[in-house]
């Protein structure tokens, strides 16, 4: 038997007692020692994610663990292995969305299994299986926990279309809203603007590498966005799930330019006016990862931790125990952290 962070149909969470998972061929046993909460685990405890209504379910997909057991047809995995994205499937008695915040989880092996002719969603591979990677040794395992959000934003940007040398208006100074500042930054993105209403944020967002800082609270975004780009903006990157901002970015857009939502949003339907939008433009919705797309980068974002541009200690502003895990739900519900809450196993 194991324990694992469950949230019910009232968004209340209980740590429970469940049956350990079991490996099929195909699939190593991992015992799980650290995750993170993101906004998509927000939207689980509150009952709004699209299409996902079942519980009581094991809550959690930014995990890492380290590999206990392999099945007999695992090539790629071995025991001691530091991995990434462990998952659960559905119990007998829970539900799973994605259940890395229990003390176990599974992978599955996908190069063996495509070499031995299985593809994505015939029952034994899964799109999930293709992100599930190892990790280095000396990777510390809270700050690990973060891999899956910089894979989940650095694919998207190039999904969207992030280039060198276009301009950054970014709305949302929290974790993601920062790693995607890091990787513009790094992608040559200038200038970046961040726009948040809290100065802790927005100083984190100058750290990160935005090259102006405005808040919303304070000024009139518009105005100030145009003093700064006067010819408008390439790129407008609504990171808060606020579907309002869409009217307001239409007018700041160049023509050709791209206004995006990233991730899930509160509402699912809004009036869009685009009067004073340019003639052309790209309006994006980005709202569900890829985990093929996260598989093809995950070698350069390694890379990128090992030279220091993604640290995790700019994200994360909170640790728990796992036998917490309780205790950080209703923190991350009070809207008391800062960035990332991770819990340690």
């Amino acid at each position: 038997m194991m324990k694992g962070l469950v949230i019910w149909k009232d968004g209340h969470a209980s740590l429970e007692e469940m049956k350990k998972p079991e490996i099929s061929e195909y699939q190593a046993l991992v015992r799980v020692t650290a995750g993170a909460l993101c906004g998509t685990d927000k939207e689980i405890i509150y009952d709004v994610l699209k299409g996902f209504h079942n519980y009581p379910t094991v809550l959690g997909h930014e995990g890492v663990g380290r590999v206990e057991a392999v099945g007999s047809k695992v090539k790629n995995f071995a025991v001691g292995d530091k991995i990434v994205l462990p998952f659960l499937d559905d119990g007998e008695d829970f539900y799973s969305t994605w259940g890395a915040f229990a003390e176990y989880a599974v992978i599955g092996d996908a190069e063996a299994m495509m070499e031995d002719g299985h593809t994505v969603g015939d029952g034994v591979l899964t799109e999930g299986n293709l992100a599930q990677k190892k990790i280095p040794q000396e990777f510390d395992d809270v700050e690990a926990a973060m891999i899956v959000t910089y894979r989940e934003v650095y694919s998207t940007m190039k999904r969207l279309g992030f280039r060198k040398g276009k301009s950054l208006v970014i709305y949302g100074a929290g974790p993601v809203g920062l790693v995607f500042i890091t990787l513009a930054k790094y992608m040559g993105l200038s200038p970046i603007i961040s726009v948040d209403h809290t100065e802790k944020k927005l100083e984190s967002a100058r750290t990160c590498g935005a090259d102006y800082t405005l808040n919303f609270d304070q000024c009139n975004v518009m105005e100030e966005v145009l003093k700064i780009l006067p010819d408008k903006a390439d790129m407008i990157l609504d990171a808060a799930g606020i579907p309002s901002l869409i009217n307001q970015n239409l007018k700041l857009v160049k023509n050709f330019g791209d206004v995006c939502v990233y991730g899930e949003t509160a509402k699912s339907e809004h009036l869009i006016n685009w009067e004073e939008a340019p003639f052309c433009f790209n309006l994006r919705f980005a709202q569900w990862p890829s985990k093929a797309e996260e598989a093809s980068v995950h070698d350069e974002i390694i890379e990128l931790m090992k030279q220091g541009v993604l640290k995790g200690s700019n994200y994360i502003s909170d640790v728990f125990d796992f036998k917490d895990s309780v205790e950080a739900i209703e923190y991350f519900k009070a809207k008391k952290n800062k960035g990332k809450i991770a819990i340690r196993f």
